[in-house]
């Protein structure tokens, strides 16, 4: 994920917040935040579900926030961001991932931090960390009939039952491996501690440019995460 680095503060003037709606302490932290940002001066933008928390009448899609903002918040776990995160990459946009939820491997901050390192980013005193994203398409013949891009992973299965299949992999139409297996997780670094650790993948540096293939039971035992 490519992001345009805000030289100074100065430059935030729009903020888009984000929250888990299932959070016991959504419409509090709400509550606390938006004053907190209104009072110093900026403008906060809210997505219709953040906004039903706290019943505000004045929301927008998600993506539209993600196009007006300068910043975004996440308030949440890892769900929380990998979703916003979908709707903010053709933007560059910094988002600050706060934890709310119970997993948050991806989160800066916690909610206790959150006002010492907003003032923090807001007075221009941060770095932002670039994150890889994978692009993945479905075709079938000629036609494209799904085309996303992702941040942590993708996985190819049967279905919703369980099932043995046959797969093979080529990189850059060159055959490199087969998998004999439930399924196969195509991993980012972001990714790598995700479903892909869960499957005996490596844990990744969120700063490499690689992919981790990480098979789902594989039906022998060479089949290893590449």
């Amino acid at each position: 994920m490519k992001l345009n680095k805000i030289n100074d503060g100065s430059k935030v003037k729009k903020i888009g917040v984000f929250c888990k709606p299932k959070a016991k302490s959504a419409s509090s932290v709400l509550n606390k935040l938006i004053p907190w940002l209104q009072k110093k001066s900026y403008h906060v933008l809210l997505d219709t579900v953040t906004a039903s928390i706290i019943n505000e009448f004045s929301s927008y899609e998600k993506r539209e926030v993600s196009r007006q903002a300068d910043l975004l918040i996440v308030l949440g776990g890892d769900g929380t961001l990998l979703s916003v995160a979908r709707a903010a990459h053709p933007h560059n946009i910094p988002i600050l991932a706060v934890n709310l939820g119970n997993l948050g491997f991806l989160a800066e901050t916690s909610i206790e931090e959150l006002y010492p390192t907003l003032e923090k980013i807001l007075s221009g005193k941060f770095e932002i960390e670039n994150r890889m994203l994978l692009n993945a398409c479905i075709l079938r013949g000629e036609k494209k009939v799904e085309d996303h891009n992702v941040l942590n992973d993708v996985v190819i299965n049967k279905g919703a039952v369980a099932r043995v299949i046959n797969l093979q992999v080529l990189v850059n139409g060159q055959y490199m491996t087969s998998y004999r297996a439930d399924g196969l997780i195509i991993a980012t670094p972001t990714g790598s501690t995700a479903y892909s650790l869960s499957a005996g993948g490596p844990i990744i540096h969120p700063s490499m440019h690689t992919l981790v293939l990480s098979p789902i039971c594989p039906f022998t035992l060479t089949n290893r995460s590449i």
